[in-house]
Protein backbone atom coordinates (compact mmCIF):
# COMPACT_ATOMS: atom_id res chain seq x y z
CA UNK A 1 0.00 0.00 0.00
CA UNK A 2 1.40 3.07 -0.93
CA UNK A 3 1.99 6.20 1.94
CA UNK A 4 -0.27 8.30 0.20
CA UNK A 5 -2.74 5.44 0.40
CA UNK A 6 -1.96 4.67 3.70
CA UNK A 7 -2.23 8.63 4.50
CA UNK A 8 -5.44 8.83 3.19
CA UNK A 9 -7.05 6.00 5.24
CA UNK A 10 -5.91 7.87 8.25
CA UNK A 11 -7.18 10.80 7.18
CA UNK A 12 -10.51 9.22 6.65
CA UNK A 13 -10.49 6.90 9.86
CA UNK A 14 -9.30 10.33 12.04
CA UNK A 15 -12.30 12.26 10.58
CA UNK A 16 -14.58 9.49 11.62
CA UNK A 17 -13.57 9.26 15.49
CA UNK A 18 -13.86 13.31 15.51
CA UNK A 19 -17.46 13.42 13.77
CA UNK A 20 -18.36 10.08 16.35
CA UNK A 21 -17.07 12.32 19.42
CA UNK A 22 -18.96 15.44 18.30
CA UNK A 23 -22.47 13.82 17.62
CA UNK A 24 -25.78 15.07 19.43
CA UNK A 25 -26.44 12.88 22.45
CA UNK A 26 -29.59 11.20 21.57
CA UNK A 27 -33.50 12.87 21.55
CA UNK A 28 -31.45 16.38 20.99
CA UNK A 29 -33.23 16.37 17.63
CA UNK A 30 -34.08 14.29 14.78
CA UNK A 31 -30.93 14.51 12.94
CA UNK A 32 -28.31 12.01 14.67
CA UNK A 33 -24.29 12.11 13.08
CA UNK A 34 -24.04 8.57 11.56
CA UNK A 35 -21.99 5.68 9.84
CA UNK A 36 -22.53 4.75 6.26
CA UNK A 37 -21.60 1.12 4.67
CA UNK A 38 -22.55 0.28 0.89
CA UNK A 39 -21.47 -2.16 -1.58
CA UNK A 40 -22.07 -1.33 -5.36
CA UNK A 41 -22.05 -3.10 -8.29
CA UNK A 42 -22.05 -1.88 -12.43
CA UNK A 43 -20.14 -1.04 -15.12
CA UNK A 44 -17.14 1.35 -15.91
CA UNK A 45 -15.80 2.41 -19.03
CA UNK A 46 -12.92 4.28 -20.89
CA UNK A 47 -12.44 5.28 -23.86
CA UNK A 48 -11.92 1.12 -25.62
CA UNK A 49 -12.64 -1.24 -22.78
CA UNK A 50 -16.09 -1.25 -20.77
CA UNK A 51 -16.04 -3.88 -17.76
CA UNK A 52 -17.67 -4.95 -14.46
CA UNK A 53 -16.98 -2.59 -11.43
CA UNK A 54 -17.37 -3.63 -7.97
CA UNK A 55 -16.20 -2.50 -4.75
CA UNK A 56 -17.30 -0.97 -1.31
CA UNK A 57 -17.68 2.09 0.84
CA UNK A 58 -17.72 3.73 4.31
CA UNK A 59 -18.57 7.00 5.22
CA UNK A 60 -20.12 9.65 7.53
CA UNK A 61 -23.30 11.66 7.34
CA UNK A 62 -22.09 14.63 8.92
CA UNK A 63 -25.20 16.78 8.44
CA UNK A 64 -28.64 16.16 6.73
CA UNK A 65 -27.11 17.87 3.78
CA UNK A 66 -23.13 17.08 3.64
CA UNK A 67 -21.68 13.49 4.03
CA UNK A 68 -17.56 12.33 3.68
CA UNK A 69 -17.47 8.67 2.06
CA UNK A 70 -13.83 6.68 1.62
CA UNK A 71 -14.12 4.14 -1.37
CA UNK A 72 -12.34 1.41 -2.92
CA UNK A 73 -13.41 -0.60 -6.14
CA UNK A 74 -11.84 -3.09 -8.75
CA UNK A 75 -12.70 -2.76 -12.38
CA UNK A 76 -12.48 -5.29 -14.80
CA UNK A 77 -10.50 -3.54 -18.31
CA UNK A 78 -10.69 -6.87 -19.86
CA UNK A 79 -8.01 -8.81 -21.84
CA UNK A 80 -5.46 -9.25 -19.28
CA UNK A 81 -6.19 -5.91 -17.48
CA UNK A 82 -7.38 -4.92 -13.97
CA UNK A 83 -7.41 -1.56 -12.07
CA UNK A 84 -8.02 -0.46 -8.77
CA UNK A 85 -9.35 2.76 -7.46
CA UNK A 86 -9.53 4.21 -3.71
CA UNK A 87 -10.84 7.74 -2.96
CA UNK A 88 -12.10 10.40 -0.07
CA UNK A 89 -15.13 12.26 -1.50
CA UNK A 90 -17.18 14.63 -0.25
CA UNK A 91 -21.27 14.21 -1.06
CA UNK A 92 -23.07 17.55 -1.19
CA UNK A 93 -27.09 16.31 -1.24
CA UNK A 94 -29.50 18.69 -2.66
CA UNK A 95 -32.02 17.91 -0.02
CA UNK A 96 -33.22 16.29 3.14
CA UNK A 97 -35.39 13.95 4.65
CA UNK A 98 -37.34 13.11 1.44
CA UNK A 99 -36.96 9.42 0.13
CA UNK A 100 -35.74 10.82 -3.10
CA UNK A 101 -32.58 13.24 -2.07
CA UNK A 102 -30.49 14.04 -5.17
CA UNK A 103 -26.39 14.88 -4.55
CA UNK A 104 -23.22 15.56 -6.41
CA UNK A 105 -20.15 14.29 -4.62
CA UNK A 106 -16.25 15.21 -5.54
CA UNK A 107 -13.04 13.95 -4.23
CA UNK A 108 -9.68 12.70 -4.99
CA UNK A 109 -7.57 9.64 -4.57
CA UNK A 110 -5.36 6.93 -6.47
CA UNK A 111 -5.59 5.06 -9.40
CA UNK A 112 -3.78 1.29 -9.76
CA UNK A 113 -3.77 -0.39 -13.30
CA UNK A 114 -2.04 -3.42 -13.85
CA UNK A 115 -1.47 -5.52 -17.10
CA UNK A 116 -0.55 -9.25 -18.20
CA UNK A 117 2.46 -9.57 -20.40
CA UNK A 118 0.22 -10.55 -23.09
CA UNK A 119 -2.33 -7.80 -22.55
CA UNK A 120 -3.71 -6.83 -25.66
CA UNK A 121 -5.45 -3.62 -23.88
CA UNK A 122 -2.83 -0.93 -22.83
CA UNK A 123 -5.23 2.47 -22.91
CA UNK A 124 -2.27 4.76 -25.28
CA UNK A 125 -2.41 6.59 -21.65
CA UNK A 126 0.16 3.73 -20.35
CA UNK A 127 1.70 2.60 -23.42
CA UNK A 128 4.89 4.56 -22.90
CA UNK A 129 5.45 3.53 -19.26
CA UNK A 130 5.02 0.15 -19.20
CA UNK A 131 8.14 -1.70 -19.72
CA UNK A 132 9.04 -6.31 -18.91
CA UNK A 133 9.81 -5.24 -15.15
CA UNK A 134 7.08 -2.48 -14.56
CA UNK A 135 3.36 -3.37 -15.60
CA UNK A 136 1.49 -1.78 -12.57
CA UNK A 137 1.23 1.77 -12.55
CA UNK A 138 -0.12 4.07 -9.81
CA UNK A 139 -1.54 7.57 -10.67
CA UNK A 140 -3.80 10.25 -8.74
CA UNK A 141 -6.92 11.07 -9.83
CA UNK A 142 -10.21 13.12 -9.39
CA UNK A 143 -13.35 11.77 -9.36
CA UNK A 144 -16.68 13.61 -9.88
CA UNK A 145 -20.53 12.79 -9.54
CA UNK A 146 -23.91 12.68 -8.90
CA UNK A 147 -26.77 10.10 -8.13
CA UNK A 148 -29.85 10.00 -6.17
CA UNK A 149 -30.16 8.26 -2.39
CA UNK A 150 -33.30 6.35 -2.70
CA UNK A 151 -34.50 5.92 1.32
CA UNK A 152 -36.56 1.85 1.67
CA UNK A 153 -36.60 2.82 5.16
CA UNK A 154 -34.39 5.48 7.87
CA UNK A 155 -31.81 2.63 7.34
CA UNK A 156 -31.76 1.04 4.47
CA UNK A 157 -31.02 2.98 0.77
CA UNK A 158 -30.24 2.01 -3.34
CA UNK A 159 -28.09 4.94 -4.45
CA UNK A 160 -27.54 4.88 -8.34
CA UNK A 161 -25.07 6.85 -9.36
CA UNK A 162 -22.79 7.95 -12.44
CA UNK A 163 -19.22 8.57 -11.38
CA UNK A 164 -16.22 9.90 -13.62
CA UNK A 165 -12.55 9.40 -12.36
CA UNK A 166 -10.03 12.09 -14.06
CA UNK A 167 -6.93 10.05 -13.75
CA UNK A 168 -3.31 12.21 -14.45
CA UNK A 169 0.27 12.01 -15.32
CA UNK A 170 2.66 13.95 -17.23
CA UNK A 171 0.25 16.01 -18.71
CA UNK A 172 -2.01 13.70 -19.64
CA UNK A 173 -5.60 12.90 -18.95
CA UNK A 174 -7.09 9.33 -18.84
CA UNK A 175 -10.88 9.15 -18.14
CA UNK A 176 -12.79 6.41 -16.51
CA UNK A 177 -16.26 6.54 -16.25
CA UNK A 178 -18.83 3.93 -14.10
CA UNK A 179 -22.21 3.40 -13.47
CA UNK A 180 -23.11 1.76 -10.16
CA UNK A 181 -26.03 0.72 -7.67
CA UNK A 182 -24.94 1.16 -4.33
CA UNK A 183 -26.73 -0.50 -1.50
CA UNK A 184 -26.17 1.11 1.46
CA UNK A 185 -27.12 0.45 5.39
CA UNK A 186 -27.27 3.69 7.96
CA UNK A 187 -26.13 3.11 11.34
CA UNK A 188 -28.92 5.05 12.74
CA UNK A 189 -32.08 6.18 11.72
CA UNK A 190 -32.45 8.70 9.17
CA UNK A 191 -35.75 11.21 9.38
CA UNK A 192 -37.70 10.70 6.49
CA UNK A 193 -40.47 13.26 5.12
CA UNK A 194 -44.26 12.58 7.20
CA UNK A 195 -45.62 11.40 4.13
CA UNK A 196 -43.63 8.52 3.83
CA UNK A 197 -42.15 7.76 7.95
Amino acid sequence: MSRALQAGCFALIMLTLAINASAQEPGASEWEHATTLNVFVGAGTDSSETGAIAGMAMGWEASPLLAFEGSGSWLDRGAGADAFAASLKVQARLQSFRTAVPFVEAGFGLYRAWFDADSTAIPEFYESRITATARTLTDPAFVFGGGISLFASGRISIRPEVETMLVRRDGKNYFVTSLAARFAYHFGDRPIAPAVR
